[in-house]
């Protein structure tokens, strides 16, 4: 049976007239239903209509869906590239053991948060900068730090570990030599929990153990100015130490003229040893004066009492 047949067997049960002469399949097929194109299917006399605009549907959907995904990937990525800059930036301006260089990581610790207000690691950073302007420069900053580490309760993080290391070596520096042992474990490639088990060791009566943890922290960050200059303060300590501490002060202040801690540092040496006592006054005077704004409180305390 072909399709002329199963047009016209169709007319007849439905009481279409059936032409005999001039035929058009075209013309007898026009208003058949989808029952008709399944009996011609059955037949093999005809193929499933094609759902072009289906497809053309999905392509678009998925043409969309790609888009929107890229869109997301790329504000995500310049997101990603942001935040791991503001990390840079902290871990740049720390080493430098001023209180500028500890403002400028907060300011970077900061952004962060404004990106990312729940990040316990960006405020862990923010509790080390204020336990070490307290610590280091004599800032009323200790209870800040408390607060923040309470608030990252639950966290761990190389920066909660130095924040706590710091607050630490206030009340018992054995115990937090022993704290940021375990800490230099954990976080293997932090040069700032190096310096600060170097200075845990050297309150404690350990300058050996305090000089190989400072040497660990330039192994790891080169430029890490603060223990640079905890080294030469452990050799200004020896008797015949005045020399070759005197040499690393000049070195390090021939490339970072205003740091204002081996400025006072020198100054030490020189009254410790009663030599140069020139240049100690004149360091100490700087410090005083010139550099009063950049100087932490305790700093310019230490200066006097030069």
């Amino acid at each position: 049976m072909g399709p002329r047949d199963l047009i016209r067997r169709r007319k007849r049960s439905t009481g279409e007239p059936v032409g005999e002469e001039g035929w058009d399949p075209l013309a007898e097929a026009a208003g058949t239903d989808d029952s008709l194109e399944r009996e011609l299917m059955a037949a093999g006399l005809s193929e499933p209509t094609r759902k072009s605009s289906g497809r053309r549907g999905l392509w678009v959907a998925l043409a969309l869906l790609l888009v929107a995904s890229g869109t997301v990937g790329f504000f995500w990525y310049r997101s990603y590239q942001y935040i791991q800059q503001q990390w840079q930036a902290v871990r740049t301006a720390i080493p430098r053991s001023t209180p500028e260089g500890f403002r400028q990581a907060r300011a970077a610790a900061q952004r962060i948060l404004d990106k990312r207000p729940a990040d316990p690691t960006a405020k862990a950073a923010l509790a080390v900068y204020a336990a070490a302007m307290a610590i280091e420069f004599g800032e009323d900053r200790l209870a800040k730090a408390k607060q923040l580490l309470e608030e990252t309760s639950g966290s761990d993080s190389e920066w909660r570990t130095a924040a706590q290391g710091y607050l630490s070596q206030v009340d018992d520096p054995a115990s937090a030599a022993g704290y940021l042992r375990k800490g230099c474990e954990v976080f293997p490639d932090s040069a700032l929990l190096r310096y600060l088990r170097g200075r845990a060791l050297a309150a404690s009566g350990e300058p050996r153990a305090a000089g190989e943890s400072y040497q660990q922290a330039l192994k790891l960050q080169a430029d890490y100015v603060a223990a640079k200059i905890q080294l030469a303060v452990l050799l200004g300590q020896q008797r015949s130490g005045y020399a070759q501490a005197l040499d690393a002060f000049n070195e390090i202040l021939r490339s970072n003229p205003d740091n204002i801690q081996a400025l006072i540092e020198r100054a030490r040496l020189g009254a410790r040893h009663g030599k140069g006592m020139s240049q100690a006054v004149q360091d100490a005077e700087r410090v005083g004066g010139p550099l009063a704004e950049k100087a932490g409180r305790g700093q310019i305390g230490w200066s006097q009492l030069v």
